[in-house]
C-alpha cells in the first residue's frame, strides 16, 4: 500500500502478515498503535516499511511479538529519542535497520551485537553522538553513519568486518588518522579472498533473499538508489571530517573499490603511484585537504574514472597526458596553483636542454678551478711554513730578513714625515 495517500494512525495487522509496505504515504503519530496492541502472539512479519511518512515520538520498546522481522525500514520521519537497546536483543535474525532522516539520539546500543545476521546499518541523518562503537557483527555488509555527531578515531575494529562493502562515515566530528589496515576488507580487495572467505572472488555477493535491501548511497557526486544491484557497489566515504595524516598507501590496494571520497579533511602527503592498480575505481574525490607532489602517470590508465576532484591541494607539476585525465573540466583540478597543463589553461614550461648543457659544463669548470685552487694553497703554505719550523737557520735566516725589511721601512716613513713637517 505504499505512495499513497492515506493517512491517519497507523493500523493493526494480523498476525498472519509476513510484509506490510505504508511507505509514502501521510501517516502520523507513533508507532505505538501498530506494535503495541494488547495481542501477544508471536507475529509472521518479516518485511516492515513504514518510511517517508509523518510518524513521531520515540521507538516502543516491545519488539518481543516482533522476533521474526528481517527487514525494517523507518526512515524519512519524525522519530526522535534513543534507540530502546530492547530493539537488538529482541531481533536476532534482523538483517536490515534503516533509521535514516529521524531524529534520534544517544549511541548506538550494543546491543545489536546479537543481531549475528545483520548487513545493513543505516543512521544517516539523525543526533547519534560519541565513538562509533566496536558491536557490529562480523558479516555485516552496509555501514552509513554519516551526518551525525560523531566523535573520537576510526576504530581499529571496522577492519575485521572482512565482508564490508560500503563504508559511509562522512559529516561527522571523526578525527585522527585513517587506519592502515583498512584493506583487511577483503571484499574490497581482490587480496587473500580465497583464503579468508573460502570462496571465489567472483562468487561473493550477498544472499539472494536480500533482494529486499535498499539503500540510498552518495557516489559519483550524486545520491543513487540502490536495490537490487546493491551486492555490485563497493564504496568508502570518510569526507568532511577531521581526519590527518598520509593517506595510508594499503588503501589504494582495494582494487574492487569503486567509489573513493577523502574530501574536507586535513589529510597530507602524496598520491601513491600503484592507485593505477583500482582499475575498477569510477569516482575519486581528494579535494579540500593540504596533499602536495605530482599526480601520478598511472591515473592515467583508471579507464573506468568517471568522477574526479582533486581541487585545493598544493599539486604540481603537469597533469598526466592522455585521454582519461584531460576528459575532465578545469574545476577538478582548480585550486592548485603549480598544476600546469591540460585542461588548465596554464601552459607547462619546457626546459632548454642545450642551456642545461651550458650550465652543468660552466658548474663543472668552475668547481674544478676552485678546487685546484684550495689545493695549491693548502701545499704551498705547508711548504714554506714546514720548512721554517723544521730547520733551525732557515727559520733564523727569515726572521733576520723580515726584521731587516721592518727596519727598512720604518726609516724610509721617519724620512719622508720628517721632510713633510
Amino acid at each position: 500500500m505504499s505512495s499513497n495517500k492515506f493517512e491517519g494512525r497507523l493500523p493493526r495487522v494480523s498476525n498472519w502478515v509476513q510484509a506490510l509496505d505504508l511507505s509514502y504515504n501521510s501517516f502520523s503519530g507513533p508507532l505505538y498503535t501498530l506494535l503495541c496492541h494488547s495481542e501477544t502472539n508471536q507475529t509472521d512479519l518479516e518485511y516492515l516499511d513504514l518510511s517517508n511518512n509523518y510518524l513521531t515520538q520515540e521507538l516502543p520498546d516491545c519488539w518481543n511479538n516482533w522476533r521474526s522481522l528481517f527487514y525494517i525500514y523507518l526512515g524519512n520521519n519524525q522519530l526522535t529519542g534513543r534507540v530502546p537497546p530492547m530493539m537488538g536483543s529482541s531481533l536476532p535474525d534482523l538483517r536490515a535497520l534503516d533509521l535514516h532522516n529521524n531524529g534520534f539520539s544517544g549511541d548506538i546500543p550494543s546491543t545489536f551485537n546479537n543481531c549475528k545476521s545483520l548487513l545493513l546499518l543505516n543512521l544517516e541523518a539523525n543526533n547519534f553522538s560519541g565513538d562509533i562503537q566496536a558491536w557490529m557483527p562480523q558479516d555485516i555488509s552496509i555501514v552509513k553513519l554519516r551526518s551525525n555527531q560523531f566523535t573520537g578515531n576510526i576504530p581499529l575494529q571496522l577492519c575485521r568486518l572482512f565482508k564490508l562493502m560500503v563504508l559511509d562515515l562522512a559529516n561527522n566530528e571523526l578525527s585522527g588518522s585513517i587506519p592502515h589496515c583498512l584493506h583487511n576488507t577483503t571484499s574490497l580487495s581482490l587480496r587473500d579472498l580465497e583464503h579468508v572467505l573460502h570462496v571465489q572472488p567472483s562468487h561473493y555477493e550477498l544472499p539472494s533473499r536480500d533482494e529486499f535491501m535498499k539503500i540510498d548511497l552518495h557516489t559519483k557526486g550524486q545520491q543513487l538508489e540502490y536495490q537490487k544491484n546493491l551486492k555490485l557497489v563497493r564504496s568508502i566515504d570518510l569526507s568532511a571530517n577531521r581526519l590527518s595524516g598520509e593517506i595510508p598507501m594499503q588503501l589504494f590496494k582495494l582494487t574492487e573499490l569503486q567509489s573513493l571520497n577523502l574530501s574536507y579533511n586535513y589529510l597530507i602527503g602524496e598520491i601513491p603511484k600503484h592507485i593505477g592498480e583500482m582499475k575498477n575505481l569510477e569516482s575519486l574525490d581528494l579535494s579540500h585537504n593540504n596533499l602536495h607532489g605530482n599526480i601520478p602517470q598511472s591515473m592515467s590508465g583508471l579507464s573506468f574514472l568517471s568522477v574526479l576532484n582533486l581541487s585545493y591541494n598544493h599539486f604540481s607539476g603537469q597533469i598526466p597526458l592522455g585521454t582519461q585525465l584531460q576528459s575532465f573540466d578545469a574545476w577538478s583540478y582548480a585550486g592548485n596553483p603549480d598544476l600546469c597543463g591540460p585542461p588548465l589553461q596554464k601552459h607547462c614550461t619546457i626546459p632548454d636542454n642545450t642551456e642545461k648543457v651550458e650550465e652543468n659544463e660552466d658548474d663543472g669548470f668552475l668547481k674544478s678551478l676552485y678546487l685546484g685552487m684550495g689545493v695549491g694553497f693548502a701545499v704551498g703554505f705547508w711548504v714554506v711554513c714546514g720548512s721554517l719550523v723544521l730547520n733551525r737557520a732557515w727559520r733564523h735566516s727569515y726572521f733576520r730578513f723580515f726584521n731587516g725589511v721592518v727596519d727598512r721601512i720604518y726609516v724610509i716613513v721617519a724620512i719622508k714625515l720628517q721632510k713633510f713637517r
